[in-house]
């Protein structure tokens, strides 16, 4: 019984990660073939959330797999062996690839203003690229998202772990939400502009949107959704209700009272949406058998080739078939940049991952 459980348990978590990389992928698509229709434009703009969703699936994966290993010798050590392992060698890969993906944008660089130097791709190697404006996302396409995940590996076992009532994820995530809206992102600014003026406004919201502090509550609510009770729903249960009521009042009052950004009210309001999606995901069992499950096995991989893939796809079929913009540009990008993801996320998987993770088993055996 407890294998069967766990076999649905991860086709859930694979379904939530396919979901998350294709609607990043549309996104992206979407990026080089705009919309005619604002409306469906501004629908396709919510794809950029799919990383909030592979947060999710983080905390729920690492919940689950502490668990599992509880009576682990060495547990935070071989805990670390491993979270490094799978995200650092394929990451150090695409680090060569920007020049690469410069060449398909054709477009102004606006992540690294001064330009990308040594020390830019030194901090992105060591995964500290997070904490500053210009190296945030400017080495590796959408590196940002890898930024956060390694920071968050880093602080679970120290921190998020030691939180033993489930109520606290809940209430923690929302300290961390207010202190990131009223003391952090004011400071920040202040902080920016008096001493690093070369840094527009639009790098710095980014930066603010993108670093650990505003997306961490997402973690804490996937490690909330870890332990809650599968019968449990918004209406049925006060624990949920009155809180989610209660932040999203605040949140509108920091930004009536205290002129805060008005788009940390709108971030709130998705990733409430985004727990609510993946709290009812999980009770319908559309995991079994899935097509989509089956491409949340590779996303890492689809995720960090996506960008490049999604350019060249773009550019080939400008210059081959002119299709410059529109419905049917995007949709020819799209069924031909999936499979070609995918294909790369099983070649990586057989050359790669796979030799990388025999040989990480084998120094966990060896550690006592």
């Amino acid at each position: 019984m407890e294998t069967g459980n766990q076999a649905s348990r991860d086709a859930y978590y694979d379904l939530i990660r396919g979901i998350a990389v294709l609607v990043i992928l549309q996104a992206h698509a979407r990026e080089i073939y705009p919309f005619q229709s604002d409306f469906i434009q501004t629908i396709s703009l919510f794809g950029r959330f799919g990383v909030q969703l592979f947060y999710f699936v983080s905390a729920l994966t690492m919940c689950l797999i502490w668990n599992k290993r509880s009576d682990e010798n060495r547990k935070v050590e071989k805990f670390y062996i491993r979270r490094f392992f799978r995200i650092a060698p394929l990451f150090w890969l695409v680090i060569p690839l920007m020049p690469l993906y410069l060449y398909f944008t054709h477009q102004p660089y606006m992540w690294a203003p001064e330009g990308i130097h040594t020390v830019h791709i030194v901090l992105t190697a060591l995964f500290l690229h997070g904490f500053w404006p210009d190296t945030i996302n400017s080495v590796v396409p959408g590196g940002w998202s890898i930024a956060v995940e390694m920071t968050f590996y880093f602080l679970f076992p120290l921190v998020f772990v030691k939180i033993r009532r489930r109520d606290f994820y809940l209430w923690f995530a929302m300290i961390i939400f207010f202190f990131n809206v009223l003391f952090f992102q004011p400071w920040a600014r202040q902080f920016f502009h008096e001493h690093a003026p070369q840094f527009d406004l639009p790098l710095i919201n980014e930066f603010l949107y993108c670093n650990f502090l505003n997306q961490c509550p997402v973690f804490l609510l996937g490690c909330y959704l870890f332990y809650s009770d599968r019968k449990e729903t918004l209406f049925n249960s006060r624990t949920i209700l009155l809180p989610f009521l209660l932040w999203i009042g605040g949140a509108v009052l920091c930004w009536y009272i205290w002129d805060c950004d008005w788009r940390n009210v709108e971030f709130l309001t998705v990733f409430l949406c985004l727990y609510l999606f993946v709290d009812n995901l999980r009770k319908t069992g559309l995991a079994e058998s899935s097509i989509i499950s089956n491409i949340g096995e590779y996303t890492y991989v689809i995720y960090l080739a996506n960008l490049f893939v999604i350019r060249a796809v773009g550019l080939f079929l400008a210059r081959v078939l002119a299709l410059q913009s529109g419905v049917l540009g995007f949709f020819v990008t799209l069924l031909i940049s999936v499979p070609i993801c995918y294909l790369i996320a099983l070649i990586a998987r057989a050359v790669i991952e796979r030799p990388i993770q025999n040989r990480v088993n084998s120094l966990i055996r060896r550690l006592a």
